[in-house]
């Protein structure tokens, strides 16, 4: 644009407060557009007749009917958007963008000050237990019942070819912004850069991440299925209790849970070397099992609600019937209840795996020496300015994120 407009024309700084704010803002949009859009369609095209037959015009329809109607969606979109701005790390400290979580890294990594990351950790965990609150509250008020046995479809409007530009400019621009135009840039730093990163180098990186994810995953979906059935199955409040303490794990930033169970660790090690003699080197910090541990204490929400959506479709009475058709136990679970869940236990299972390639705050401070990710080793080359070196990990977990995507929307086109 220098070459065109003159060696005088400047952009605004991207690495900047404003810069940072429209990253996030093209790339967490989804959060809020998905529940938005579920929340238009499930509702009956005979509110906005009624809007219409009362007077108003399709714009005052949609701002005193529907965006009213959407406005629960609208509010927890904003909550997960929210959480996940106070939670991120990597992004915010490559723009030199200092908040929360940059600061628990700061006096943790870079000063020694534990105290000090402690304290600014349970302080984010405050806002984060604030904005979860009102995300849930936002939920449990919601009260919307269709008073026909079927909703009407909306009809369609035949647009003029100015106002179909302007739509198709408008739903286009996020995912150009957010997507299309990142992508472009990342095949074209990997297939035109001469700083290839070393095959033996990126594949152990990618085994470490495909190790984590994987154990994960596998440990979180086996937490799941415990956790839901005990659900299904019990009455106690206790029980309900633990299912929404796991729940609100995956709105925890990464850096808070890595001080809680990295503390912990680091003084049963201390005790077990001072029990056992000095000849005992620690086991448990710095460890891939404290990783899994901490990325179950996050993710096991998000497999945890996929087998709860799935066991939703299980009435008793199904448990009912293949009793009496003489089944046990282990027999109504795998010939009944298996072949239901598997689609839901394969998506929890991905998610997880998706979440753990794409983790770092958690990574950076509990992961083994010398055992780096694809996360990892994108923030740091990012950091250092090697940026064709990071393309090829970044797109590793590109590619790897649009897995469950595609299930996600195979499995939504098949219910409908």
């Amino acid at each position: 644009m220098r070459a065109i407009f003159g060696e005088q024309f400047r952009l605004p700084e991207i690495r900047s407060l404003p810069g940072a704010i429209f990253v996030l803002s093209v790339v967490l949009y989804p959060y809020v557009y998905l529940l938005v859009r579920t929340a238009f369609t499930e509702r009956s095209a005979n509110l906005i007749d009624a809007a219409r037959s009362l007077g108003c015009g399709p714009v005052a329809s949609f701002f005193r009917v529907a965006l009213p109607v959407a406005r629960p969606a609208v509010v927890a979109g904003l909550s997960l958007v929210l959480m996940e701005t106070l939670a991120e790390y990597g992004a915010l400290n490559y723009f030199g963008v200092q908040t929360f979580t940059t600061a628990i890294f700061r006096s943790w990594m870079n000063l020694g000050d534990r105290s000090s990351a402690a304290i600014i950790a349970v302080l984010l965990l405050c806002v984060m237990l604030m904005l979860m609150a009102a995300e849930s509250g936002a939920r449990g008020r919601a009260r919307f019942y269709t008073q026909t046995g079927k909703a009407s479809k909306p009809r369609r409007r035949t647009l003029s070819l100015k106002a179909s530009l302007g739509v198709a400019f408008l739903t286009l621009m996020p995912a150009v912004l957010g997507f299309f135009i990142p992508m472009f840039f990342l095949l074209r730093l990997v297939f035109q850069s001469e700083e290839w990163v070393n095959a033996d180098r990126y594949l152990l990186w990618a085994g470490h991440s495909v190790t984590l994810g994987v154990l994960s995953a596998l440990t979180a979906l086996s937490l799941s299925m415990g956790l839901a059935y005990a659900k299904r199955n019990g009455t106690r409040l206790w029980i309900r209790g633990i299912h929404h303490a796991v729940s609100l794990g995956y709105g925890i930033p990464g850096a808070i849970i890595a001080i809680a169970v990295l503390i912990p660790l680091a003084r049963l090690d201390q005790f077990m070397t001072l029990s056992l003699g000095q000849g005992v080197f620690p086991i448990l910090t710095g460890s891939i099992a404290a990783l899994v541990y901490a990325y179950c204490v996050r993710f096991t929400s998000a497999s945890l609600q996929s087998v709860d959506a799935g066991l939703q479709r299980l009435t008793p009475h199904i448990d009912d019937s293949a009793r009496v058709l003489g089944c046990n136990s282990r027999q109504v679970w795998w010939r009944v209840h298996f072949p239901i869940l598997r689609g839901s236990m394969a998506t929890g299972a991905l998610l997880v795996f998706v979440d753990v390639m794409k983790e770092l705050p958690a990574t950076l401070v509990l992961r083994p020496f010398d055992f780096d990710t694809l996360a990892v080793v994108t923030y740091q080359f990012a950091a250092d300015e090697r940026l064709a070196e990071a393309a090829l990990p970044a797109l590793t977990i590109v590619l790897v994120s649009l897995l469950p995507m595609v299930l996600l929307i195979r499995q939504s086109m098949s219910q409908r």
